[in-house]
């Protein structure tokens, strides 16, 4: 009879498992992403998306929180699915404190699917306008996919929304989400 609570077999089978994984590991992919995101419930999510300023927004934010703690963030651009897999399979569970992820309307529900994964903490919403033409035929349509990152957003959840852009700031914030949406006051003189 084999006694399989050796820990040397244990452990040589853990191994075994670990070293066949690897190049699985390596090439970060949908499902490694969507189990990994299960073991990240210390860090903090952040998302941010608008027809332009997020690439900006994303390296200023993930500068600032960087300098306080492990933060990982979109890097190269890359803001449709590959990029936000890619990002997530960088974070550490004991060390990453923060997330920080530009995410792109690349295609009808491409945010959708993206809030899904990301599960952000706190969506950023930064403006509306008719990139896309060939996908959103308006800007109200293009306003509907970017109101998208705010469905996933925790009962604790914030939405920071653009109050200058009227299309932003009048999205709609799930029930129980907190709102932030503030125009800076205007200086006199």
């Amino acid at each position: 009879m084999k006694q399989w609570t050796k820990p040397s077999v244990v452990k040589r089978i853990l191994l075994k498992i670990w070293k066949a994984s690897q190049p699985l590991l390596r090439t970060p992919r949908l499902w490694t992403a969507i189990v990994l995101r299960k073991f990240l419930w210390r860090t903090t999510f952040i998302a941010i998306t608008g027809s332009n300023g997020k690439s900006t927004a994303t390296r200023y934010l993930a500068a600032i929180l960087s300098s306080h703690a492990p933060t990982q963030w979109t890097r190269l651009n890359r803001n449709a699915q590959g990029g936000i897999t890619e990002t997530i399979a960088f974070c550490k569970p004991w060390e990453t404190r923060f997330a920080v992820f530009e995410v792109a309307a690349g295609q009808p529900a491409a945010i959708k699917k993206a809030s899904r994964l990301i599960k952000p903490h706190i969506s950023v919403v930064l403006s509306v306008f008719l990139e896309h033409r060939s996908f959103f035929k308006s800007l109200e349509a293009v306003a509907r996919e970017k109101a998208n990152l705010l469905s996933n957003l925790p009962h604790n959840g914030v939405a920071l929304l653009n109050a200058d852009d009227a299309l932003v700031a009048n999205m709609p914030v799930p029930v129980g989400r907190k709102r932030c949406s503030r125009r800076p006051p205007r200086r006199l003189g």
